[in-house]
């Protein structure tokens, strides 16, 4: 438990400046580049153009999963010049086993988008440009949903300047346009849209949530209704910038799991197997081994065994508070719960910080272990 030089426990307000001085540190701290592994190779960057595969021989499950991949991570730009297009995705590198997919489907490279430094994971990008991007397009245009028209247009990219142009800025359009036609076409295209924007949500103590996140609504209410046909139920909710799909019911999110598996998920495979074994007897062992699957995002956020624990005691109070409400004769009852709410809610607030402070340090360790350092400053 972190304590002061003079041997007492730090308060909030000191534990806080530790934890800034801390995060300082680790955002300057950078890991030298190199090389991803995947598919247990060592792949070494950049990794140049491969030729493509015949696209007569890629089935239409995989362009379907491959399509539904693009519409979540893809971007579908103009060349600088305007005299081409060019494909690209990106991704973390401990998911580069999709950017092979796409190398050794359709060709192109792999580049370094990303160093490691602090809390952001290092990331690839596959791109493609040429001729080949526009035949690649054209392919994929049959199966996307959010980016059919952009894709339609960068096969068909015109030689004449002026038209290069018009098609330039009508794809800059669209980019904030929903599609007009939004139909979810399988569960392939669904897998590689959710191995590209889902979200695996484990809860205490043993709940189940999916997450689709996309800033067209069309395309979340297209999934609804494909999952709807399938018995799942689930709700699109519209946020300021972007809506959201959750599927809530544990025993639907095993069965889209399952269905997501056998239609060949990949990004996140091993988190959707854990994640359907979860009961309550091995809930916080699954947690474990599925926090080192995910990304950083909600790092510091995240509960450990003791903070999920002292969360459901405050949850509960908090439920028989509202119990309360209208009720007579709970007047003194109803006095002893908020003070003990109160004091719950102080202590989890200091030990989170508590164990904040000593995960920070960790990860601090860990990352100088396999080589991060901090540059030197320039002169």
């Amino acid at each position: 438990m972190p304590i002061s030089a003079s041997g007492r426990l730090l308060s909030l307000q000191q534990l806080q400046r530790r934890l800034d001085r801390l995060r300082q540190l680790q955002n300057r701290l950078r890991l030298p580049p190199g090389h991803f592994e995947a598919l247990g190779r060592r792949y070494y960057l950049p990794l140049r153009t491969e030729h493509a595969q015949s696209l007569k021989r890629v089935s239409p499950r995989l362009l379907g999963y491959l399509a539904g991949f693009f519409d979540g991570d893809g971007c579908v730009t103009p060349c600088t010049d305007k005299s081409g297009i060019r494909l690209s995705v990106s991704q973390a590198e401990s998911h580069g086993v999709v950017l092979l997919l796409f190398r050794n489907i359709f060709g192109g490279s792999i580049v370094r988008l990303r160093h490691a430094g602090g809390l952001c994971r290092p990331s690839l990008q596959w791109h493609l440009v040429g001729g080949t991007a526009q035949q690649v397009a054209t392919n994929l245009s049959a199966s996307a949903v959010c980016k059919r028209t952009q894709l339609a247009i960068a096969g068909s990219w015109p030689q004449e300047p002026s038209l290069r142009c018009e098609a330039a800025a009508r794809m800059k359009l669209l980019e904030q346009e929903a599609p007009a036609e939004a139909t979810c076409p399988s569960w392939q295209y669904l897998t590689g849209f959710f191995d590209a924007e889902g979200c695996i949500v484990l809860m205490y103590p043993a709940y189940l949530r999916l997450e689709i996140k996309q800033k067209f609504l069309p395309v979340l209410r297209s999934i609804q209704g494909f999952l709807a046909r399938h018995g799942v139920d689930c709700i699109v909710r519209e946020k300021q910038s972007h809506g959201l799909l959750v599927v809530r019911n544990t025993e639907n999110c095993k069965f889209v799991l399952a269905k997501l598996i056998r239609s060949g998920l990949r990004v996140k495979r091993e988190a959707a197997r854990l994640a359907i074994q979860v009961c309550a007897g091995d809930f916080f062992i699954i947690r474990s081994n599925l926090r080192r699957l995910v990304g950083n995002q909600g790092h510091d956020k995240r509960l450990s065994i003791d903070g999920l624990v002292r969360a459901a005691g405050i949850k509960q109070i908090q439920a028989r508070l509202r119990c309360l409400t209208g009720k007579q004769h709970s007047h003194l009852e109803r006095s002893e719960l908020e003070s003990q709410l109160l004091v719950l809610q102080k202590d989890h607030k200091l030990k989170c910080g508590q164990e904040r402070l000593l995960r920070i340090r960790s990860d601090i360790r860990s990352f100088i272990s396999v080589g991060a350092t901090v540059p030197a400053s320039p002169r």
